[in-house]
């Protein structure tokens, strides 16, 4: 967008955004059937507006930030309330400007190409995202598992004590609540809707399963169901250990235990 037409010729270079107010600039232009354009400069930003005397005006904006370019109405709008900080710079030029002219062509091309980066970036992050959280889940997953199996061989009701858990924690780990359906286990599995941090889910699943194995060793005087915990996570932490560090559930895994891992 920057360079001057050939055919147009300054009236007015650099002016301060805190002394020109850029509303009544273009009101003042169109009504003395301006032809030209008006150029505005601010922090990682810059636009262009096409006058042709009384005609709507024409607004390309372009945000160095983002790489995103625009030319609806919007952009007219968040052009006229950026142009109200102090700072930018407002230049005026008269005469037509030569339509598809190389420059033109080469500016509208490299915009265009950096707003594609900036998508693939983008969806590269997201799918990035999205994998660590299947893996973060997956690995939850087999971190109740294994608390499953060791109250299982205690004769301890898990589901039953795993609800309790989560009822209790709700207020502090909402994801947890069983009302709210967000969160659901089965076979080693878990779902999860909407976005929880990863340290939150951590520590929720954590403290959650620490329960359940007080629970269990406590009602029935299951003490055995420590060790049969302790040996199932001794068994996980060895076969994901990398993963476990990853998430920083690793410390967790004694004090779900209540006892030294083998």
């Amino acid at each position: 967008m920057s360079g001057e037409p050939k055919k147009s010729h300054p009236v007015h270079e650099d002016m301060d955004t805190a002394y020109v107010n850029l509303g009544a600039l273009l009101r003042y232009l169109r009504q003395r059937d301006f032809t030209g354009r008006v150029h505005v400069e601010l922090d990682e930003y810059e636009a262009d507006i096409h006058l042709h005397a009384k005609d709507e005006p024409r607004v390309r904006e372009l945000n160095h930030a983002t790489g995103q370019t625009d030319e609806s109405l919007a952009a007219l709008h968040r052009l006229l309330v950026r142009a109200q900080e102090p700072g930018g710079l407002v230049s005026v030029y008269e005469g037509e400007a030569e339509e598809g002219r190389p420059e033109s062509r080469q500016s509208a091309i490299a915009a265009e190409t950096e707003r594609l980066a900036v998508e693939q970036r983008a969806l590269v992050r997201t799918s990035e995202d999205e994998a660590e959280r299947l893996e973060l889940l997956q690995l939850s997953g087999e971190l109740i598992a294994a608390i499953e199996r060791a109250a299982t061989i205690a004769g301890g009701d898990f589901a039953s004590a795993f609800h309790h858990a989560r009822i209790q924690l709700a207020d502090d780990y909402p994801f947890l609540d069983p009302a709210q359906r967000r969160f659901e286990y089965a076979g080693g599995n878990v779902r999860l809707q909407g976005k929880a941090s990863t340290g939150l889910y951590v520590s929720g699943i954590g403290e959650a399963l620490r329960r359940v194995v007080e629970r269990i060793a406590t009602e029935g005087e299951r003490i055995g169901v420590r060790r049969d915990v302790a040996r199932e996570l001794s068994t996980l932490k060895r076969r994901r250990q990398t993963a476990l560090a990853h998430f920083k559930l690793a410390p967790h895994l004694e004090r779900i235990a209540g006892m030294r891992l083998l």
